[in-house]
């Protein structure tokens, strides 16, 4: 089950147009696993049965996405990498090894946005409600902190993520309402920054007119 849950996992993060799909997938597979899909011991344990396999499926599903999360948006391991790549740029000018600085820009591209794909399936997790409110609340303020200029690539996180699940959250309460209200107002706020880029800009906008064409503001 661990091994399914990694293979779905890295399909949704690749293609995000499908991650809502393979949200569904999980979500199916939560209900109805039969009780001989196990995975060893820790299935013994829980009983063996059709409910406990799902819950075994789910939990190593979730510890996954956890991981990789905290792994691809760690503010310090970005901000280290951000420094390494400023210092390989200069390094590539200073000798003229155009090839090796657009590989280097090719890869930090696939690297977006396969942590993209991740905050999207994340947001369908959310939508098929096998992420709670909490967690994906807590998600969304990992990428949209208070008391620092969060990077470009955290803003379009965040917006990825509103944009998926906000509909959901929206709806729950109306203490998940006003926090909804409040990163919107945080992303304008940044918006509205000289040091913001246009394409983060633009992104921010994208989100804004989303939650009024979609009613939900």
């Amino acid at each position: 089950l661990r091994l399914l849950a990694g293979l779905i996992l890295d399909a949704a993060v690749s293609d995000e147009l499908l991650s809502g799909l393979y949200a569904r997938l999980c979500r199916r597979m939560m209900e109805q696993l039969r009780q001989d899909v196990c995975d060893g011991s820790e299935a013994q344990d829980m009983g063996e049965t059709g409910a406990a396999s799902g819950r075994l499926f789910v939990t190593s599903l979730l510890n996954l996405c956890q991981d990789n999360f905290e792994h691809a948006w760690d503010a310090k391991s970005r901000s280290a990498d951000a420094t390494t790549r400023s210092k390989g740029k200069q390094i590539a000018d200073a000798s003229g090894d155009a090839p090796e600085e657009a590989e280097q820009e090719a890869n930090d591209l696939s690297l977006l946005r396969r942590d993209l794909g991740l905050v999207k399936f994340i947001g369908e997790l959310s939508n098929v409600r096998m992420l709670s409110e909490r967690i994906t609340h807590r998600c969304i303020k990992k990428l949209l902190p208070k008391h620092k200029i969060p990077t470009a690539e955290e803003i379009e996180g965040a917006c990825k993520l509103i944009q998926t699940a906000g509909r959901i959250l929206d709806t729950l309460n109306d203490d998940s309402r006003t926090r909804i209200d409040e990163y919107v107002a945080r992303l304008k706020e940044l918006a509205r920054m000289s040091t913001t880029s246009e394409r983060v800009q633009s992104v921010i906008q994208v989100l804004c007119e989303f939650t009024l064409a979609t009613g939900h503001r």
